[in-house]
């Protein structure tokens, strides 16, 4: 049985928290915490993480946290609102949770943190969470600065603090765009032709094409609660392969430029999809692995898709 009944999932209403609550119902009581209520019929707290007032009744009688309420990278605000809710909303219910005695805290930070970019590309392969940093806009930096507290707040305290850093996560709704559009970038054949009126759009992609499913992410933020971390961890939280048709060392020197020091010449052989993040420790420490990937997902909108014009 489970030593962390009670668990709080901040954003839990949101498009990745969502998967979460799901994942948790049956092994966990859940609360959450959010801006508006949940699909899931659960207890519920409506506020923000910037009111530290709603943030210490959440945390209320809470043996285990999982924060998800931050401020997303394709969030259009200005640069100082990523700081002011990505840090300063981590930084109460960090608090909130060390003086509630809660053992053990998950952070989503993201693959962001690392800040990649044609002038700071990966240094060598695979990355793995002792690669340099160098985020430049506000969105990397608040996750570089968040997982720095969540690591304060362990050695002050009790707290075993888990960081998962995801990168893209990918829904069904939105695979069928992104495919279409990567493979149009990249000049290579496109999915087969479909259409789907909830299907959402895609325009920017990620420059390492790396992603995790939205049941895949909310399947680690799960693992991550009972997994054996007396006090700190960050984990990279990838699929093994990329989302791309190129072979992944012809994705970076298109995106970065890149001729990375590669340290695992089995994995990034010629031709590997794999991707560029460093897995394995999520695997041996955590026990997670990503059990979908984006081919079997695309599968299976395209599937659903051709069914649903049969039937009309």
């Amino acid at each position: 049985m489970t030593k962390y009944r009670r668990v709080l999932v901040t954003g839990g209403s949101g498009r990745l928290g969502t998967y979460v609550v799901d994942a948790l119902l049956g092994d966990f009581d859940v609360r959450v915490l959010d801006l508006s209520a949940p699909i899931q019929n659960v207890e519920t707290i409506i506020g923000s993480v910037d009111d530290q007032d709603v943030v210490t009744k959440a945390m209320q009688n809470i043996d285990a946290v999982i924060h998800l309420a931050n401020l997303d990278a394709e969030v259009c605000v200005p640069e100082h609102e990523f700081i002011r809710i990505n840090v300063g909303g981590t930084w109460n219910v960090l608090d909130a949770a060390e003086k509630a005695g809660v053992k053990r805290f998950v952070y989503a930070s993201s693959y962001n943190a690392t800040g990649f970019s044609k002038s700071f590309p990966p240094q060598y392969l695979p990355v793995d969470i002792h690669h340099p940093t160098n985020p430049v806009h506000a969105y990397g930096i608040s996750k570089v600065l968040a997982e720095e507290m969540c690591r304060a707040f362990s050695r002050r305290s009790d707290m075993g603090i888990v960081c998962l850093r995801p990168p893209l996560i990918l829904r069904d709704d939105a695979v069928y765009n992104l495919i279409k559009v990567t493979a149009e970038a990249e000049g290579t054949p496109p999915p087969p032709q479909v259409t789907n009126a909830n299907w959402l759009p895609r325009k920017v992609l990620s420059d390492s094409r790396a992603y995790v499913t939205s049941r895949d992410a909310a399947r680690c933020f799960h693992a991550a609660i009972e997994a054996g971390i007396d006090r700190f961890g960050i984990f990279n939280v990838m699929a093994p392969d990329t989302y791309s048709a190129l072979p992944t060392l012809d994705v970076l020197k298109r995106e970065y430029g890149a001729d990375p020091d590669i340290r695992d010449n089995e994995r990034f052989k010629p031709g590997s999809r794999s991707t560029i993040y460093e897995i394995d420790s999520t695997r041996e420490v955590l026990g997670w692995s990503a059990e979908e990937t984006c081919d079997d997902v695309l599968a299976r909108v395209i599937a659903t898709a051709k069914n649903e014009i049969k039937r009309k």
